[in-house]
């Protein structure tokens, strides 16, 4: 199985028009780090089951691209920091199974 997953751009929360017109030390508008532009993540699964059903395995990929995308933005009340939580990168693994 493979799959592809489009996700449009999107504000990952709201901010006051302080907030939005303010800059951080390093010259960027707050509006850029609550922003996520649009991106493509992609996972890979491979499924084996032996011919009796006792036996299986599971290989998997995910976000195959290994592309960096936020998926939250907070401006905690009276700091000038942005606290970003990033997804996960490129992850894989290995599924086994046998039933009894």
């Amino acid at each position: 199985r493979a799959e592809l997953r489009y996700i449009g751009g999107y504000y990952l929360g709201q901010i006051t028009t302080d907030e939005a017109a303010s800059e951080d030390d390093a010259g960027n508008s707050y509006l850029d780090y609550i922003y996520q532009g649009s991106v493509v993540l992609g996972n890979i699964t491979a499924t084996w089951n032996s011919a009796n059903g006792k036996y299986g395995a599971t290989a998997y990929v995910r976000n195959v691209l290994d592309k960096e995308y936020k998926t939250s933005a907070t401006l905690p009340t009276g700091t000038p920091l942005v606290n970003v939580t990033l997804g996960e990168p490129r992850t894989w693994g290995l599924m086994f199974n046998i039933k009894f």
